[in-house]
């Protein structure tokens, strides 16, 4: 059973994605009885929507910031 509270439910997403590509863990999900995600931004968040609007702004000034697109 996993438990996620907000970023950290996208980090049990993504290491199960990850497992299940891995041919030595790719029966890792029979063992899981449950996820429970709780506040966690599968679709982004308003937050990393505002940085995103920043970093085009920087872009403009001719800046260039670093952006991670996620998983």
């Amino acid at each position: 059973m996993f438990i996620a509270f907000s970023y950290s439910g996208l980090v049990v997403k993504q290491a199960l994605v990850r497992a299940k590509s891995h041919e030595k863990h790719s029966d890792l999900s029979k063992y899981i009885e449950g996820i429970i995600f709780l506040d966690t931004p599968h679709r982004g968040s308003d937050v990393t929507r505002r940085g995103q609007i920043a970093a085009k702004a920087l872009r403009i000034i001719g800046s260039n910031p670093y952006i991670f697109e996620g998983f």
